[in-house]
């Protein structure tokens, strides 16, 4: 991971350098300070992510380590629970509460009611009834 490091000063040629003005060398060295600044800290940054990319990896299986020391999640995966095939229903003797229909022989008219579109998005509907 080691490179080696360019000095970005020691590639304007000495003669070009001589005829920069002071102010623009000045900035210039002010930038390569901070060009050097950032390459110490990008080291430092990526020395810590692999070790902290080689602590993820270590796991109970392939170290030492007791397994609650694991992250969360690791391990096992558990079996997706299979659906039963049982009936849905309530507890047994339980009397459940639901409203009678009234009798048709006590009605004194059926009316059908279908929309003639859709509540929602005011599509026709199509009846099927008829």
């Amino acid at each position: 991971m080691e490179q080696k490091r360019v000095n970005h000063l020691e590639q304007i040629p000495p003669e070009d350098w001589g005829k920069t003005p002071t102010s623009i060398k000045k900035v210039v060295e002010e930038m390569a300070q901070r060009i050097e600044q950032r390459e110490q800290q990008l080291t430092k940054v990526l020395t810590v992510q692999e070790q902290l990319l080689e602590k993820i990896n270590i796991t109970s299986k392939n170290s030492s380590s007791p397994a609650s020391s694991d992250l969360p999640g690791f391990g096992k995966k558990l079996p997706k629970k299979q659906k039963s095939c049982k009936k849905l229903e309530g507890q047994l003797g339980y009397q459940g509460n639901s409203r009678n229909l009234y009798p048709i022989k006590k009605l004194s008219s059926i009316i059908d009611y279908h929309p003639e579109e859709c509540a929602n998005c005011g599509a026709t509907l199509v009846c099927l009834y008829l």
